[in-house]
């Protein structure tokens, strides 16, 4: 029985792999370095660890807490402009979900204040039962730890919980903890993501409603 649907946030629910994108290169600019696009898309979706490491490593002098002081600074800036995009169907999914009555959680590896910041624009908070950010956990995606927490705050068994991703990490993340993994593909290239660990690809958040009544009904079952 499907009790739980759990989200990633930037490019599950939030048009933000690209603003998050822009932002990255303003705030690398501010220090006089200029970051090439296939290497900040191949941050999307790892961890802090894995970004500090990566950014001071292509940039020596990188002053990383300047950088994310701007970083913040920025984003902000660009959401209080143009708001949060939403992905398609975010909003109606969210609905039909709740409606059905499943439990929602949100697990996203981004720092709680931009969490904060974007579900508070947007007026979403309190579609959410639980909502992890990177600072909840030691271990994050490709960990499961933030998808394990979701589950033990929620009370739910993690097999009885559908995690919806959209990269290499946050589909990991899934898989290792045991749920349902749900690959709606955004920015980020995902073809290197082996297919013993994706239950199903949907094209987007539109499909999801009906894919979770298929599974929980028993219409749809996992493969071995």
């Amino acid at each position: 029985m499907i009790q739980a649907i759990l989200f990633d946030m930037d490019g599950v629910l939030t048009d933000t792999e690209r603003s998050g994108g822009l932002m990255l290169v303003r705030a690398m600019a501010n220090q006089g370095f200029a970051i090439q696009d296939t290497q900040w898309q191949s941050l999307i979706g790892t961890s802090m660890e894995y970004t500090n490491h990566a950014l001071t490593g292509w940039f020596p002098g990188l002053d990383i807490d300047q950088f994310y002081h701007d970083w913040k600074a920025e984003t902000f800036a660009y959401v209080h402009t143009y708001g949060v995009p939403k992905k398609k169907g975010a909003e109606e999914a969210l609905d039909a979900l709740a409606d059905k009555g499943y439990l929602l959680g949100l697990c996203t590896n981004n720092i709680a204040s931009v969490v904060h910041e974007y579900l508070g624009l947007l007026g979403w908070r309190e579609r959410f039962q639980v909502i992890l950010a990177a600072e909840d956990v030691t271990r994050r995606k490709p960990a499961p730890d933030t998808y394990l927490l979701a589950a033990e705050r929620l009370g739910i068994p993690a097999d009885r919980c559908v995690g919806v991703e959209d990269s290499p990490s946050g589909l990991t993340a899934v898989h290792r903890a045991g749920m349902i993994t749900v690959r709606i593909p955004d920015l980020i290239d995902t073809s290197n993501v082996p297919d013993s660990i994706i239950d199903v690809t949907l094209p987007d958040l539109t499909a999801l409603p009906a894919f979770v009544e298929q599974a929980a009904s028993g219409l749809w079952t996992r493969k071995a």
